[in-house]
């Protein structure tokens, strides 16, 4: 987690791209809405509709900077082929059979 909120910058938004916080955040956006409030909490700031947005704002910037920092992602080629880590939701589990067990005993 970034520990250090960047100085007061102003962050353009004038995009042509607009879509709901359903569309965007999809089945998890109860829980992002909870961090981003938490991340106001952090950072001594009212969790407010306002700062929430302005924490969105902040850290989706910071990671189209980092991603545009990083050479192998300069072309669309470049985003293709760079390797993604494993998603540890598709992970394999394999459950042992006395926990899956319903047997009345």
């Amino acid at each position: 987690m970034e520990t250090l909120h960047p100085a007061g910058e102003d962050i353009v938004t004038d995009f042509n791209v607009e879509m709901t916080w359903k569309i965007f955040a999809g089945q998890h956006g109860d829980l992002y809405l909870a961090l981003l409030k938490q991340r106001c909490v952090t950072i001594a700031e009212k969790p407010s509709d306002e700062h929430v947005a302005r924490e969105l704002t902040v850290h989706l910037h910071r990671g189209i900077d980092y991603l545009g920092a990083d050479t192998n992602m300069a072309t669309s080629e470049g985003m293709i082929t760079q390797p993604c880590p494993p998603d540890p939701a598709r992970a394999v589990v394999h459950e042992s059979p006395a926990l899956t067990d319903h047997t009345p005993v």
